[in-house]
C-alpha cells in the first residue's frame, strides 16, 4: 500500500469536507482545530519513528476524530469512526487498517480509553491544547461552540468548574506528552482554581476563624498610647544621638586643623620667639584633649551587666 498516496487523499478529503460543511457554530471543532490536532500526531509519530502503516494510521484517525460533530455532537466518536471507514473502503484499505483507525478514534470518547500506542497517541493529539499555550483560547471557543449548538447560557463560573473538572481528571499517556506538557497543564489548572470562588460554606467559616484569630490578636497586643510612646521615645532618642554625632565630628575636624596649623608653623619657630611657647603648648593640649573627648562622646553606650543564654 501507498500510504503516503493514501495520506494525501484523505487529507484533501477532509479539507472539502470542512469547507463544506463550514457552520458559524463550530468556532472550536473546525478545520483548524484538526489541523493542529494533527500535526500533534505527526509530532509524536515522527517521534516514536512510527512505520508509514502507523504513521498513516495516526494521522488519518486525528483527521477523522472530529467529523462526526456535524451529525452529532453527543456520539460524534462513533459517526467520525463510521465517516472514516467508508472513506477507506472506497480506496481499497485493508480492513485491519480501517479497525485500527476506528479504534483510534473510538479511543478519543470521554473518558478516553487507548488500548495501544497509536489509540495513545490520538488520544493525546486531540487534547495536546490542555498542555499549550492555547488553552485558553480555546477553552473560551468551546464555551461559545457549546452555548451556540444548545441555544443556552453558560456561566463563567460553572465552565471554570467544569474546566477544572477536565483537568484533574485527565492524563497524558504517552511519555512523550507528559514531558512536554504536563507542567503547561498544571500550570492552566493552577490559574482556573485561582479565580474560582469558595463555597459559601467555606467563605464563613474563614470569616469566623479569621475574625476569631483577630481578636486574639488584639488581645495580646499592647496598648497602642504606650507603643506611640516607645516609637517616639526612640526617634527622639535616635536624633539625638546623631546630633552628638554630627557635634563630635565637627570638634574633631576643626581641631585637627588647629593641631595641623600649629605643628607645621609655630613649634619651628618657638626658638625664635620664645614668649609664644607656653601659649602653644596650652593650644596644642586643648585640642588633643578636645578630640580624645569628642572620640569618646561617639562610642555606644553599654549597658553594665551579665548576659547569659536562660530567658526570662
Amino acid at each position: 500500500m501507498d500510504y503516503s498516496h493514501l495520506l494525501k487523499l484523505v487529507e484533501e478529503q477532509q479539507r472539502a469536507f470542512f469547507h463544506s460543511k463550514g457552520s458559524k457554530e463550530f468556532v472550536f471543532h473546525n478545520l483548524p482545530h484538526t489541523e493542529k490536532v494533527v500535526a500533534a500526531a505527526n509530532e509524536m509519530a515522527r517521534h516514536y519513528e512510527l512505520s508509514p502503516r502507523d504513521h498513516f494510521i495516526a494521522t488519518t484517525a486525528a483527521w477523522f476524530h472530529d467529523t462526526g460533530y456535524f451529525l452529532d455532537g453527543d456520539n460524534h466518536e462513533e459517526h467520525g469512526a463510521q465517516m472514516a471507514a467508508q472513506f477507506l473502503r472506497q480506496h481499497a484499505v485493508p480492513e485491519a487498517d480501517i479497525e485500527a483507525v476506528r479504534n483510534c478514534i473510538l479511543a478519543t470518547r470521554m473518558p478516553q480509553s487507548p488500548n495501544n500506542l497509536l489509540e495513545e497517541i490520538v488520544c493525546d493529539a486531540d487534547l495536546f491544547h490542555l498542555g499549550t499555550e492555547a488553552f485558553n483560547d480555546n477553552n473560551k471557543n468551546m464555551r461559545r461552540e457549546l452555548e451556540l449548538r444548545k441555544g443556552i447560557k453558560i456561566s463563567k463560573d460553572e465552565w471554570r468548574a467544569n474546566a477544572i473538572k477536565l483537568l484533574e481528571t485527565h492524563h497524558y499517556f504517552t511519555d512523550y506528552a507528559r514531558n512536554k506538557l504536563q507542567v503547561i497543564k498544571q500550570f492552566h489548572l493552577d490559574k482556573l482554581k485561582s479565580k474560582q470562588a469558595p463555597p459559601p460554606s467555606a467563605t464563613v467559616q474563614d470569616t469566623a476563624i479569621q475574625q476569631q484569630a483577630s481578636a486574639i490578636n488584639e488581645k495580646k497586643r499592647p496598648d497602642r498610647g504606650i507603643e506611640t510612646m516607645f516609637r517616639i521615645t526612640s526617634n527622639n532618642n535616635q536624633r539625638l544621638s546623631d546630633m552628638a554625632d554630627n557635634k563630635a565630628q565637627i570638634m574633631i575636624t576643626v581641631n585637627s586643623i588647629i593641631l595641623s596649623a600649629v605643628i607645621s608653623i609655630l613649634l619651628r619657630k618657638l626658638e625664635e620667639y620664645s614668649y609664644l611657647a607656653w601659649p602653644t603648648y596650652a593650644i596644642l593640649l586643648v585640642s588633643v584633649l578636645t578630640i580624645i573627648f569628642s572620640i569618646l562622646a561617639t562610642r555606644p553606650n553599654l549597658l553594665p551587666g551579665t548576659f547569659t543564654q536562660k530567658r526570662s
